[in-house]
């Protein structure tokens, strides 16, 4: 009963550390379960290796060592990919293999690393497959420097455990794949930003171009309909550098690079000029478009005046084109 209670703890305090696991605690707690299995079946050392796809060598990821056992060495940091192959098709015939005694038995576990190269005497070993969507993904090995009883109860722990291991390779590689996606979304969005930015710019010149041109040719001697024409070329030219603004701002938000420029301004003076643009396209639907100033709104104000005339100029343009006539 008492070694019954003590079996049922390890397997409870195990099963606990991976129930709500955070990404950040994965490699820690995977490490507390090998320190919890080594120490409730005597091993020395256990360890786990994982393969990767491609018939590249396996990595060691962990390796715990019983705390008063200085002689004991850790197992090398990468299994090629042959010996690999070769404990994976011996771990096919039996996935949970465990040797009580080296001495005599013969079994070609102990011809495999890291057994074949401990270079210390390891008198009772064993290993257990870490499968993933029903293929290998590595193996848990542990070993001990005296002869060991390991049984059912020891071999259902150790199969508990690498299944846990399958479990986190599984989230790891989720989170990775997660990681990977947020990094190209980045990317992808550093790309349409730098792009809206160029693309503004460029639109810019050659459109104040045309919006010098119009202001030029209202100066020249025009009938009233070539005039009339000149205002809607130079009106539409205004709001398309409106929304070039409306689209360089943007890209400047997104990186993270705007920078409202706060300036002294006459804001009756700005909403004269602002009422200038937009009434010619409310009177061209019909529209009266008036100003009224409350008396307590101030005459001069610290503002970024460009940011005020792209805002109102959206919200006039906005009530122009939605007002019923």
């Amino acid at each position: 009963l008492s070694d019954r209670l003590v079996f049922e703890r390890t397997t409870a305090a195990i099963l606990e550390d991976f129930v709500h696991c955070e990404p950040e605690d994965f490699e820690r707690n995977m490490g507390r379960a090998l320190s919890r299995l080594g120490s409730y079946t005597g091993a020395n050392r256990c360890y786990l290796y994982r393969f990767h796809r491609g018939g590249e060598d396996g990595v060691r990821m962990l390796a715990w060592r019983a705390p008063l056992d200085d002689a004991a060495i850790d197992p090398p940091g990468t299994l090629p990919a042959a010996e690999g192959a070769r404990l994976d098709r011996i771990l096919e015939q039996e996935p949970v293999v465990v040797v009580n005694d080296v001495d005599g038995s013969g079994h070609p576990l102990l011809d495999c690393p890291p057994w074949s190269r401990s270079g210390q005497q390891v008198r009772s070993c064993g290993a257990v497959r870490v499968l993933q969507d029903g293929r290998n993904v590595g193996f848990l090995g542990f070993d001990a420097r005296a002869t060991s009883e390991w049984g059912a109860g020891e071999k259902s722990l150790f199969q508990l455990v690498a299944n846990l291991f399958s479990a986190m390779f599984a989230r790891m590689d989720a989170q990775r794949c997660q990681l990977e996606a947020i990094d190209s979304l980045k990317s992808s969005g550093k790309a349409k930003t730098d792009f809206l930015a160029n693309m503004s710019h460029e639109i810019r010149t050659p459109l104040n171009g045309v919006i010098g041109i119009a202001d030029l040719l209202k100066e020249m001697d025009l009938t009233p309909p070539q005039r009339e024409y000149v205002d809607m070329i130079r009106e539409s030219g205004t709001m398309l550098m409106s929304l070039v603004n409306d689209v360089l701002d943007l890209s400047k938000i997104e990186a993270g690079q705007l920078i409202l420029e706060l300036v002294d301004t006459d804001l009756r003076s700005l909403l004269d000029d602002l009422i200038g643009l937009t009434a010619f396209y409310a009177q061209a639907r019909g529209l009266e478009m008036v100003c009224r100033v409350a008396p307590e709104v101030p005459e001069r104000v610290l503002v970024d005046a460009g940011r005020l005339r792209q805002i109102l100029t959206n919200l006039l343009n906005n009530a122009s084109k939605f007002t019923q006539d």
